[in-house]
């Protein structure tokens, strides 16, 4: 089914829930529109025909078997397309709930901009760099040293009463 004008179909069939490479049998993905430029929860207007304003409360739809379905009222998966909202560009923060616990069974790092008439979830490539501990990183009395193996960069990450700071070493 196309989706409606000023959005893009979201399309899925192969979300795993195990290693051991199950398909996961239920649970709920979670769509949180945010800016872009803060990664906060934002209120948009949706392009296409018959602007409006939308609210800023994640859009949600059932995983069965690994597909994303339509939710109970029979709506399918579909987002506003990112190219037609205002402001332009929005992202969406993509989480999937065990349904047993409600904890994000997704990981962090996943922000999509879907556009177009059709995005295909099990084709996207989350960005971002993987930055792990290597031999050598450690703890010292200024803070934890991180290396991503990736670039090669070391960052020296202190906490502090109000956060983490990051520091390129």
């Amino acid at each position: 089914m196309p989706a409606a004008s000023g959005f893009t179909y979201i399309t899925a069939n192969y979300i795993y829930g195990s290693l051991l490479g199950q398909l996961l049998a239920s649970g709920e993905i979670q769509f949180q529109a945010v800016s872009t430029l803060t990664n906060q929860p934002i209120s948009f207007r949706v392009g296409g025909t018959g602007n409006g304003q939308m609210v800023s409360k994640p859009f949600c739809f059932p995983v069965v078997e690994g597909v994303i379905t339509a939710d109970s009222s029979g709506i399918t998966p579909q987002l506003p397309d990112t190219s037609l909202t205002y402001p332009v560009n929005i992202g969406y923060v993509v989480s999937i709930l065990d349904p047993l616990t409600g904890v994000n069974i997704l990981g962090s790092g996943y922000t999509i901009q879907p556009t177009g008439a059709t995005f295909n979830f099990d084709t996207y490539e989350p960005n971002g760099t993987m930055i792990t501990m290597a031999s050598g990183s450690g703890i010292s009395s200024s803070g934890i040293t991180l290396l991503d193996t990736v670039t090669g960069t070391e960052y020296l990450v202190t906490i502090t009463n109000g956060g983490l700071v990051w520091n390129v070493a």
